[in-house]
């Protein structure tokens, strides 16, 4: 299998690298022999095709989709979205949190901005789909660390999680999560202690080292993108 996994951040903060350590080893603990590349887009790199890949990883970031004019490399993740939604060829895209919000937008749908930024391990209801997608399973503790959300989904969407925290295209290759599965309590830890108050100040936010749900997510979606 090869992955590509996407960065839509740029820093040099702890948090980064352990970000990309748990893309890594959730994906290696399915797939041990997995091909991963990691492109640092929005730190200056240039982006592959997508054709090359089984699966591409977009993580989460800043940037705001609704109101400033999209800069070179957003430009080119829109544009990486689209032509995976059209192909179809068989990669798979996992959108995480700005991944959500860019693939949903990217597409068709709309975002809006919440009065309070949402931090910490939330619990997302499930729809009858997103039971049945999740081994039937009524519910789902996730990480959240964000600011936007998704108001209207993209058409040909299918929500697996209420509020249009979970999204899955009905080709069947596309699927975004609001919250952050692969994020952990020292990730979390690590976001807080950096950040620059743009989310902080402005924030509820609930326990970061309760239990949750993200290695059980991992397991479905690897399932989902190897069609086991």
């Amino acid at each position: 299998m090869k992955v590509l996994i996407v960065l839509n951040y740029a820093t040099d903060k702890l948090w980064g690298q352990l970000t990309i350590e748990s893309f890594s080893d959730h994906i290696r603990k399915h797939a041990p022999d997995a091909e991963i590349d990691v492109c640092h887009l929005a730190g200056g790199e240039d982006l592959p095709s997508s054709s090359k890949y089984d699966l591409v990883v977009l993580s989460g970031g800043t940037f705001n989709l609704i109101s400033d004019v999209p800069l070179p490399w957003v430009e080119q993740v829109l544009g990486l979205i689209r032509q995976i939604a059209k192909d179809n060829s068989g990669t798979k895209l996992l959108g995480f949190c700005w991944g959500h919000q860019a693939t949903q937008f990217a597409l068709g749908g709309k975002l809006d901005v919440l009065n309070k930024s949402n931090i910490g391990i939330e619990t997302i209801d499930l729809t009858t789909e997103g039971q049945s997608f999740f081994e039937g399973q009524s519910s789902l503790k996730i990480h959240k660390y964000h600011k936007r959300v998704v108001s209207e989904p993209a058409p040909g969407f299918k929500l697996l999680g209420r509020n249009n925290e979970i999204l899955l295209s009905e080709s069947g290759n596309i699927i975004t999560f609001q919250g952050h599965p692969e994020l952990t309590a020292e990730i979390a830890r690590n976001l807080l202690d950096s950040d620059d108050g743009s989310y902080v100040d402005n924030s509820t936010v609930s326990s970061t080292t309760a239990p949750h749900d993200g290695l059980y997510i991992w397991d479905r979606l690897m399932k989902f993108v190897t069609n086991t």
